[in-house]
C-alpha cells in the first residue's frame, strides 16, 4: 500500500513494502500481485519463478523453461547441465559435452585440468595432461603454466628452456645464462647458479667467480687467488690493496710519490714514467716537463725568445713578461717593441725633440740622428734657441724685434713687430723712401734740402727748410712779421708778429675783442665782434651806435634804441633821451614818471583837461 493514508495499492509494475520491488517478467505485461510480488498468469517465455523474475537456462534448442522450477524439458544444449541447465560443463578431453545431469565428463579432461568435473586447474607445481607432469625452475618460484608448463616471468637463476627444466652451459651461468663464467682452474665450467669455480682460478685471476684480473703486482708476481693482493706491493705507476689503480692527483713512480710536471692543458703525467702525452705548458721543458724555459726564452717548447727585460732580467718563463718594466727605449707586455709615436726612454715616458725633417730620435737616448730642426738646439734637440738667434743650429741672428722682445726661433719673424725706425719680416731693415718710425709709418718733415730723415725719431740732420720748424720740420711756422721765417727749432718769431695773430710762433688768431699787429689793440667799446686783422666791426654796432668801429651816434628825431626804432618820452624841456636805453637823465616833463617819462600822472592829466 501507499499514499498519505495508506489507502491505495502499489501500481506502475511495483509491489512490497513503500511499493519498491518491480515486478518481474509477468506473462503477457501484466502487473504482478501489489503485495507479493507473484505473476497471476505466469512467466513470460524465459522467466519462471513464483515472481517471474528468475531467467531460464540453456535449454536444448532454446526451448523455454518451466516457469514454476525453471527446468528444461528437452535436456540441455551442449556446455551445460543440470536442472536448469544453468551449469557449464568443465574442459572435457577433446572438447566432448559433458554429462547433462551431473556434468562429469566421459573421457577424461583436457590437458592441465583435472576434477570430475574437469573444473579445476592443475596445481602443486604441476601441468599437462592428468597434472602429471611436473614443472621447472620458474623464477621466485612461481607456477608454471597448467597446459604447457612455461613459465610466465622466466627462469630461476642458472635455468634455462622453454620449460625451465635445463641447467647453463657452454661456460654461462646467472640469470637467462646471460653471465660468462670466469677463468676457472683448467678450463673448468663454473656452477650454473653463482658462476664459482670449484677448484680456483687460473694464475692471474682471483675472487670466487675467477672473473676479477690481478692488478700490476711488482714484478709480475701473481695476485693472492681469493682478496687479489700483492704479496709484494705494486709495478711502478700503480697503487691500491690489489694493484689495479693507476696513479691519480698528478703522481706517478713507484708507490706513486713522484710528483708530476707541468702537462699541457693541465693533463696528467704518464702515471709509470711521469712523462707528458702532448707535451708541457707554456713556459716549460723537459721529458718529465719540470723545469722552467731559461736562457732567454718564454713559451710553448720555450721557442720564443725574451725581450729587453730591465736591468737585464730574466722574462716571466710562461708570457714572457718583464717583471720589473722594460729596458730604456722597449715597451709592450713582453718588451719587444721600441718606442715610437716620438717617445723614448724608461717606459717610452720622454718625448722627442724636434729632430730633422720629423725623424725619430733615437728610442733609447732621445738623440737626433741627423741634427735638429730649424729653431732647435741641444742633444736631444729639446730647446728652442736663444740669445737672439734662430734658424738652422740657432746660427742666424735676430733682427730688431719691438720692445726688445726675441724673434721667433724658426724664422726669425717678431711676433710683435718691429722696433722703430725697422721693418721687413725679420725685422733687419732701416726705414727708408722718406719714411720713420714704428712699422715705417711716419712721414719725413720738410728737412733741409730734402735730405732723409733720421729713420727712428724722423729728426731731419741737418736741420729744416724756411717755412718749417721742430725736430722733425713738420711743424709750420706762424705769421711772422713781414714774412720772415720763423726759428728752426722752436718756431719763435724774432720781430714778432703779423696782424691778426699772436703768441709764441705766431699762430694764434685773436682773442675775441683783439687785432692788430701781435692782437695788441683792443676793438672799438661799441663793437659787438671787430675783424682781427682791420679792427673794424664786422658784426655790428652796439643799439644806439654806428660808423666802421663804432665810433658814433646813430639815433635822432627824439629816437633811441636798436636801429632807433624806440621813441623818447617827454624829457624836461624837450631834450632828447639818451640814443641807447631812452632815459634822461634830467627828469621828465611835468605830469609824467618812468624811466623812460613815458606815464602820465591820470590826477594832473584831469586837471590839465579841466
Amino acid at each position: 500500500m501507499n499514499g498519505d493514508e495508506c489507502d491505495r495499492e502499489c501500481s506502475n509494475k511495483t509491489y512490497g513494502m513503500e511499493c519498491k520491488e518491480q515486478c518481474g517478467n509477468c506473462s503477457n505485461g501484466e502487473p504482478c500481485h501489489h503485495v507479493d510480488g507473484r505473476c497471476p498468469s505466469g512467466c513470460n517465455a524465459g522467466a519462471y519463478g513464483l515472481t517471474c523474475k528468475e531467467s531460464c537456462g540453456n535449454c536444448r534448442n532454446g526451448e523455454p523453461c518451466n516457469d514454476v522450477d525453471g527446468s528444461c524439458p528437452s535436456g540441455c544444449n551442449a556446455g551445460g547441465y543440470g536442472v536448469t541447465c544453468k551449469e557449464s560443463c568443465g574442459n572435457c578431453s577433446n572438447g566432448e559435452p559433458c554429462h547433462q545431469v551431473d556434468g562429469t565428463c566421459p573421457h577424461g579432461c583436457d590437458a592441465g585440468i583435472y576434477g570430475d568435473k574437469c573444473d579445476k586447474e592443475c596445481d602443486n607445481n604441476t601441468y599437462g595432461m592428468e597434472c602429471k607432469e611436473l614443472c621447472g625452475n620458474c623464477s621466485n618460484g612461481d607456477p608454471c603454466h597448467h597446459v604447457d608448463g612455461t613459465c610466465a616471468n622466466g627462469c630461476d637463476t642458472g635455468i634455462y628452456g622453454e620449460k625451465c627444466d635445463k641447467e647453463c652451459g657452454n661456460k654461462t651461468y646467472g640469470m637467462e645464462c646471460k653471465e660468462q663464467c670466469g677463468n676457472c682452474s683448467n678450463g673448468e665450467p663454473c656452477h650454473h647458479v653463482d658462476g664459482s669455480c670449484p677448484s680456483g682460478c687460473n694464475a692471474g685471476a682471483y675472487g670466487v667467480t675467477c672473473k676479477d684480473s690481478c692488478g700490476n703486482c711488482s714484478n709480475g708476481e701473481p695476485c693472492h687467488h681469493v682478496d687479489g693482493t700483492c704479496p709484494h706491493g705494486c709495478d711502478a705507476g700503480i697503487y691500491g690493496e690489489k694493484c689495479d689503480k693507476e696513479c691519480g692527483n698528478k703522481t706517478y713512480g713507484m708507490e706513486c710519490k713522484e710528483q708530476c710536471g707541468s702537462c699541457s692543458n693541465g693533463e696528467p703525467c704518464h702515471h709509470v714514467d711521469g712523462t707528458c702525452p702532448h707535451g708541457c705548458d707554456a713556459g716549460i721543458y723537459g721529458e718529465k716537463c719540470d723545469k722552467e724555459c731559461g736562457n732567454n726564452t718564454y713559451g710553448m717548447e720555450c721557442k720564443e725568445l725574451c725581450g729587453n727585460c730591465s736591468n737585464g732580467e730574466p722574462c716571466h718563463h710562461v708570457d714572457g713578461t718583464c717583471p720589473h718594466g722594460c729596458e730604456a727605449g722597449i715597451y709592450g707586455e713582453k718588451c719587444d717593441k721600441e718606442c715610437s709615436n716620438n717617445t723614448y726612454g724608461v717606459e717610452c715616458k720622454g718625448l722627442c725633440g724636434n729632430c730633422s725633417n720629423g725623424e725619430p730620435c733615437h728610442h733609447v737616448d732621445g738623440t737626433c740622428p741627423h741634427g735638429c730642426d730649424a729653431g732647435i738646439y741641444g742633444e736631444k734637440c729639446d730647446k728652442e734657441c736663444g740669445n737672439n738667434t734662430y734658424g738652422m743650429e740657432c746660427k742666424e741672428l735676430c733682427g730688431n724685434c719691438s720692445n726688445g722682445d726675441p724673434c721667433h726661433h724658426v724664422d726669425g719673424t717678431c711676433p710683435h713687430g718691429c722696433e722703430a725706425g725697422i721693418y721687413g719680416e725679420k725685422c733687419d731693415k732701416e726705414c727708408s723712401n722718406n719714411t720713420y718710425g714704428v712699422e715705417c709709418k711716419g712721414l719725413c718733415g720738410n728737412c733741409s734740402n730734402g735730405e732723409p730723415c733720421h729713420h727712428v725719431d724722423g729728426s731731419c740732420p741737418s736741420g729744416c727748410n724756411a717755412g718749417a720748424y721742430g725736430v722733425t720740420c713738420k711743424e709750420s711756422c706762424g705769421n711772422c712779421s713781414n714774412g720772415e721765417p720763423c726759428n728752426d727749432v722752436d718756431g719763435s718769431c724774432r720781430y714778432g708778429c703779423d696782424v691778426g695773430v699772436y703768441g709764441k710762433t705766431c699762430d694764434e688768431a685773436c682773442q675775441p675783442g683783439r687785432y692788430g699787429i701781435n692782437c695788441a689793440t683792443s676793438c672799438g667799446p661799441n663793437c659787438q665782434g671787430c675783424n682781427r686783422f682791420t679792427g673794424v666791426c664786422e658784426f655790428g654796432c652796439l643799439p644806439g651806435w654806428t660808423g666802421p668801429s663804432c665810433e658814433k651816434r646813430k639815433c635822432g628825431n627824439n629816437t633811441y634804441g636798436t636801429e632807433c626804432k624806440e621813441q623818447c618820452g617827454n624829457c624836461s624841456n624837450g631834450e632828447p633821451c639818451h640814443h641807447v636805453d631812452g632815459i634822461y637823465p634830467k627828469g621828465c616833463d611835468a605830469g609824467i614818471y618812468g624811466e623812460k617819462y613815458d606815464k602820465g600822472n591820470a590826477r594832473m592829466k584831469f586837471f590839465q583837461q579841466k
